[in-house]
């Protein structure tokens, strides 16, 4: 099976995709992507518009994405979605990427039952990797991974999204002449949430904003705003 890069889109093999697939096109495509080592993940994510935690969920398996779409007590089930999707792939010619990964099954396993022509080593190894009884720092549903994200200081917005959020802040400032600390750190939370709640709706959104965030955004994003008058923003009392 030969198959081209199409950027944002998937490579055409079936002319009927089911409405229940359609809307993972596009992190299919990301994976698709990623699966032919097409660009940097950066780039990926750029051009996609999602996060590198979302397609390298779909692409290698998050585990506490998994349990919220998996009952890992029911391997009848697990072992039906790799069955289910190799017939897909093979007999409806759904694309591999886009078969995966709306059946709930990261691609990497599907890969590997794809070279083997059979399921069983990459079923196996789904479920070894994936046991919970062997992974220990599986946060309750009480906790927010976005939160502690942002606390920790990795990466969470895709670089678009940024540049978004900075248009927003800077059409906020201009529009309803923000002139506290406390209204800009408002304007962008809210945003954020939004955000989040649009592009991951799985996930808890957060509730504050990290100082050490907070002031590295607005240092990145001040050589962008110098039409406007932040005279009265002091930086350095972050």
């Amino acid at each position: 099976m030969s198959l081209k890069t199409n950027i944002r889109k998937l490579p055409t093999l079936s002319l009927h995709i089911p409405l229940s697939h359609r809307r993972f096109q596009n992190r299919a495509a990301a994976v698709y992507d990623m699966s032919i080592d097409c660009h940097d993940i950066e780039t990926i994510c750029h051009i996609h518009r999602l996060s590198e935690s979302i397609i390298l969920q779909d692409w290698k398996g998050n585990m506490n994405y998994l349990q919220t779409k998996l009952n890992f007590n029911n391997q009848k089930d697990i072992r039906k979605r790799f069955l289910k999707i190799m017939k897909e792939i093979e007999e409806d010619n759904i694309q591999p990427t886009l078969a995966a990964i709306a059946n709930h099954i990261p691609f990497v396993y599907i890969e590997q039952a794809i070279t083997e022509q059979d399921i069983t080593n990459a079923y196996n190894r789904f479920l070894d990797d994936f046991n919970p009884k062997k992974i220990n720092t599986i946060p309750s549903k009480h906790e927010n991974l976005i939160q502690q994200q942002f606390d920790n200081g990795q990466p969470v917005l895709t670089p678009f999204e940024q540049h978004l959020l900075l248009e927003h802040l800077i059409h906020s400032i201009s529009t309803k002449k923000l002139r506290k600390l406390i209204l800009i750190e408002k304007c962008l939370l809210q945003y954020i949430q939004m955000i989040i709640q649009t592009n991951y709706s799985t996930l808890n959104s957060l509730s504050y904003l990290n100082r050490s965030w907070l002031k590295s955004f607005l240092h990145w994003a001040y050589p962008y705003m110098k039409a406007l008058d932040l005279s009265w923003l002091k930086l350095e009392q972050i």
